[in-house]
């Protein structure tokens, strides 16, 4: 009966730091995909609802420079330590028939870390981006 209320939650009731288990497609359009858990975020800029990806590939050196190492995983109840991916690329719209189950809430130290991080990766990107930019305008 819990999970049913989590698969009918509407886009606005969400929280921001919500840990849910939800089923992505790899390709859009495509029919394979796989179970992952996920961080809620709402989006100010367009007052949306974003889908960080939460990864526990955290031997990956890229997830470490683009992600946020929770320090807290085990009180979310994930199953090993993990990483909540920040890049633009692992940041997707939350698709309320997707979401399987609540995991738990992120704690508040690592909710503050995640902020963080976000602002340091769209730093990064928003770096990047400009020096494609003037590159190209040479």
């Amino acid at each position: 009966m819990e999970e049913e209320k989590q698969v009918q939650k509407q886009e606005d009731v969400y929280s921001t730091g919500e840990v849910f288990y939800a089923y992505f497609r790899f390709d859009e359009g495509g029919e394979k995909g796989k179970h992952r858990p996920i961080v809620a975020m709402r989006n100010e800029e367009d007052e949306t609802w974003k889908a960080l990806k939460v990864t526990s590939r955290i031997a990956k050196k890229i997830n470490h420079k683009y992600g946020y190492l929770l320090k807290h995983w085990e009180e979310v109840g994930l199953e090993r330590p993990s990483i909540v991916k920040c890049n633009r690329e692992d940041i997707i719209d939350i698709d309320p028939q997707n979401i399987v189950k609540k995991l738990g809430d992120l704690s508040e130290a690592d909710l503050k870390g995640l902020f963080v991080k976000l602002l340091k990766v769209k730093d990064i990107e928003y770096r990047r981006d400009q020096q494609k930019i003037n590159e190209i305008e040479r």
